[in-house]
């Protein structure tokens, strides 16, 4: 399932990852149905994601969604906010939607919209302190097209940056994860 998996690590730790190219062959493409039901979930949250992952003391800035969204990524988003520019959105709700706590860290599903479609590049760290990010990111199919699902994974909870690359285009925002 790992596509591609980008690390922050702390000094003096060890990357043992396999080379991107070696992850290459192992996306999978996920059913339209179980896509449309990650986009819906994302979606629905949008007019009651008020969550703590926003509204952390400073560690989260605002992002205003995006002015004259191209037709394509206004479908994609069901005419719902989005942020990004150029060849990379993402909805404004999925910003709100709190990781939640697993046995390993804490996971955030996200969504991206790449134009063309293709495998974004997503890097995170820690602002507050130590932590390892990884993530995956698989094409996904619904009925309105091709879009990309991730899996962020964040070591310990804080205040996190994240920046998502594709083509010339980059999305960058903070979210609090846990209680730290």
């Amino acid at each position: 399932m790992v596509a591609a998996d980008r690390s922050t690590r702390p000094p003096g730790t060890r990357d043992t990852r396999a080379s991107e190219e070696a992850h290459r062959g192992r996306r999978r493409r996920i059913g339209a149905s179980a896509a449309l039901a990650l986009t819906a979930a994302i979606l629905s949250l949008q007019d009651g994601a008020s969550s703590a992952a926003t509204t952390a003391s400073g560690c989260v800035a605002s992002i205003k969604p995006a002015h004259g969204v191209p037709h394509d990524v206004a479908v994609w988003a069901q005419g719902r906010p989005v942020v990004g520019e150029g060849s990379l959105w993402t909805t404004r709700a999925a910003l709100g939607v709190p990781p939640r706590r697993d046995d390993t860290g804490w996971l955030l599903k996200f969504p991206w919209l790449t134009r063309p479609n293709g495998l974004p590049r997503i890097d995170g760290r820690r602002l507050n302190g130590p932590g390892v990010f990884h993530y995956d990111v698989n094409r996904a199919y619904d009925a309105r097209g091709a879009f990309n699902t991730s899996t962020l994974h964040f070591s310990t909870p804080g205040c996190w940056q994240v920046t998502g690359r594709y083509g010339s285009s980059s999305l960058r925002f903070r979210l609090r994860v846990g209680g730290g």
